[in-house]
C-alpha cells in the first residue's frame, strides 16, 4: 500500500508542517534537480519522501530498542522490545476434485489487527488442470467499497502455481482474494488454517475459518468455491508504529526531509551558475539538518507513554520466534 505524506510539500497537513518552511527547500530548488526521469516537482518529492521516512523507520527502531550509537561512539540505552518477527500460515489445501463454479472464485479474508500489527498477502496457490488465457489475474478486492486494491498478472502453468504477491494490509480491511474461473480451469480448496505448525478448521459458524493470530482476530471464508490458497504473514509495522505515534516522530521526519534533499543537491550535476541553492549552502544545510535529526532522535530516550502493543511494542521482554510452514 502507498505510503501517507504526514509533511506535504506544500498545502495541508496532519502534522502542521510544510517541507517548502524547511531552509532551502523551495518548490524552486525541488524543480532544479527534477529531471525526465523522475518527471514531475511532486514526483520528485515523494522519492525524497520515502527515503526520509524509512530512514526513521530504521533509526527509530534502533533508538528505542537500544542499539543506535551516537556520534561520540555510546549508545541509547532503548526501554522497548519492537518485535519484526514475522508470522506465516496458509488458507487452506488442494483437494482432488476439480472446481466447477463460474466467476470469481477465491476467499474472503476479514483482518482484525492488533495496534501496531500489519498483514501481508505474500503468495496465491493455484492448481490448474486446464490453461484457457494465456495470462491470468489475482485480484485483491475491498469488500466495503468493491474496488480492486492489488491486480497481478501471471502465466500460468499446469499443476501449483505459485504466484508472488507481497500486498501489504496496514488497516483493518475485508477483502478478497480471487481468480476469474473464465480464464483458468483449477482444483478445489479445502478451507482449513495451517498455524502454529497445526492444521485448523476453527469454524466460526458461518462456514469458514477463524483464529486469533500475531495479536489480531483473522478469518476466512471460501468464495464461490474457493480454489486459491493464500499464503498470508504477519509482521510489526513500523510505519504503523510512527503514524499512530506522529506528534512524537514528527520533527525527526521534518530534518531527514531536509537531511536527504540537501544529499541530492550536493551530489547532482543538475546545476549551474544560475543555480539558487548553491554547493556550499547545501553542504551547510546538510551539516545542520544532521544535527537536529540527531538532536531530534534523541529526544526519543525520555519516551514512557507511548501506547504498547503486547505482541509488536512493550517495556523490554523476550521476543519469540516459530516456523509456520508446513
Amino acid at each position: 500500500m502507498a505510503l501517507e505524506v504526514l509533511i506535504p510539500l506544500e498545502g495541508p497537513s496532519v502534522t502542521g508542517l510544510q517541507a517548502k518552511e524547511l531552509m532551502g527547500l523551495t518548490v524552486n530548488s525541488i524543480n532544479e534537480l527534477t529531471d525526465s526521469d523522475t518527471g514531475t516537482f511532486q514526483k520528485y518529492y515523494d522519492e525524497i519522501y520515502m527515503r526520509s521516512y524509512r530512514a526513521l523507520e530504521v533509526d527509530a527502531q534502533k533508538i528505542l530498542s537500544g542499539f543506535y550509537a551516537l556520534p561520540d561512539g555510546t549508545y541509547i540505552a532503548g526501554k522497548f522490545n519492537i518485535n519484526r518477527k514475522v508470522g506465516t500460515l496458509l488458507t487452506g489445501r488442494f483437494l482432488d476434485q476439480l472446481q466447477t463454479d463460474n466467476g470469481l472464485a477465491g476467499v474472503n479474508v476479514y483482518w482484525t489487527p492488533s495496534l501496531y500489527n500489519a498483514l501481508n498477502v505474500q503468495y496465491v496457490y493455484i492448481n490448474v488442470t486446464e490453461i484457457i488465457n494465456s495470462t491470468v489475474s489475482i485480484v485483491i478486492v475491498d469488500n466495503l467499497t468493491g474496488l480492486p486494491l492489488s491486480v497481478t498478472n501471471f502465466d500460468p502453468v499446469m499443476g501449483v502455481n505459485k504466484v508472488p504477491i507481497f500486498f501489504d494490509v496496514e488497516l483493518t480491511y475485508d477483502f478478497t482474494v480471487g481468480v476469474d474461473l473464465s480464464a483458468v480451469r483449477i482444483k478445489q480448496t479445502e478451507q482449513l488454517f495451517f498455524v502454529d505448525g497445526s492444521w485448523l478448521n476453527g469454524l466460526n459458524g458461518i462456514g469458514g475459518c477463524k483464529c486469533n493470530y500475531m495479536g489480531g482476530e483473522l478469518s476466512s471464508i471460501q468464495q464461490n468455491g474457493g480454489g486459491l490458497i493464500v499464503e498470508l504473514s504477519g509482521r510489526c509495522s513500523l510505519a504503523k508504529f510512527i503514524n499512530l505515534n506522529i506528534e512524537i516522530f514528527k520533527y525527526s521526519l521534518y530534518y531527514s526531509i531536509g537531511r536527504e534533499f540537501m544529499k541530492d543537491r550536493i551530489t547532482s550535476d543538475r546545476v549551474n551558475q544560475y543555480t539558487v541553492l548553491t554547493l556550499e549552502r547545501a553542504t551547510q544545510l546538510l551539516e545542520a539538518y544532521e544535527k537536529d535529526y540527531v538532536n531530534s532522535l534523541q529526544t526519543l530516550r525520555g519516551i514512557n507513554n507511548i501506547p504498547e502493543d503486547t505482541v509488536c511494542f512493550c517495556k523490554k521482554r523476550g521476543v519469540y520466534s516459530t516456523n509456520l510452514l508446513p
